[in-house]
């Protein structure tokens, strides 16, 4: 007995498999594309990230280092005061700090 098989409708063209090829080319193209995309997206929110750290950290021993001076001149005047202040004579003061000059 004779079997009887589906015959198989092409309704649609087939695409050639140089078009098929090309069509991958292009998908792989812009899988490619969109990685590279998203891969320097990243690259540059690491680098942003280390920037922002680093010149957090620079703005940080800026203050320290602007407030030890601050504190060392403040040192130095202090002292500076204090040595005018105990060679000057006293002039009837109590104080001894303030000069008392009369024409």
């Amino acid at each position: 007995m004779k079997q009887i098989g589906f015959k198989k409708m092409n309704w649609s063209p087939k695409p050639t498999a140089w078009n098929e090829h090309i069509q991958k080319l292009a998908r792989r193209r812009s899988m490619m594309r969109d990685f590279q995309r998203k891969n320097d997206i990243l690259v540059n929110a690491f680098a942003n990230t280390f920037n922002y750290q680093i010149s957090a950290n620079v703005d940080n021993v800026a203050k320290t280092a602007a407030d030890r001076i601050i504190a060392e001149g403040k040192k130095k005047a202090e002292a500076l005061q204090n040595s005018i202040s105990s060679s000057l004579p006293s002039a009837g003061t109590s104080t001894g700090s303030m000069l008392d000059i009369s024409v």
